[in-house]
C-alpha cells in the first residue's frame, strides 16, 4: 500500500510545473515603463532633430545671402583695377 508521502511525490511528478507569475508580471510592468520612457526620448528627439534641419536651412540661406554679397563686392572690384590697370596701361597679372 502507497503511504501519504509516497502519494505526494507521485503528484509532484505527475502535476505540471507551477510557475509563479507574479515575477514576470513585475517585470512585464517594468518594461512597459521603460517603453514610455523611451517612447518620450523619442518624441523628444525628433522635435530637436526638426528644429537642427530648420537652423541648417537657415544657416544654408544667411550662407548664400552671403557668399552673393561678396561676389558681387569682388567682381565690383576686379573691374576698377581693370579700369585703374587700363588707364595707367599696366599689363593686367595673371
Amino acid at each position: 500500500m502507497l503511504t501519504q508521502n509516497d502519494l505526494k511525490q507521485i503528484q509532484k511528478i505527475f502535476n505540471p510545473v507551477q510557475v509563479d507569475v507574479s515575477d514576470f508580471k513585475k517585470d512585464v510592468s517594468g518594461l512597459k515603463v521603460d517603453v514610455s520612457d523611451l517612447k518620450k526620448g523619442l518624441t523628444q528627439t525628433q522635435k530637436d532633430v526638426k528644429d537642427i534641419k530648420k537652423d541648417v536651412a537657415q544657416t544654408r540661406k544667411d550662407v548664400k545671402v552671403i557668399i552673393s554679397y561678396f561676389d558681387r563686392e569682388y567682381v565690383d572690384l576686379r573691374k576698377r583695377i581693370e579700369r585703374i590697370e587700363e588707364f595707367l596701361r599696366l599689363p593686367p597679372e595673371n
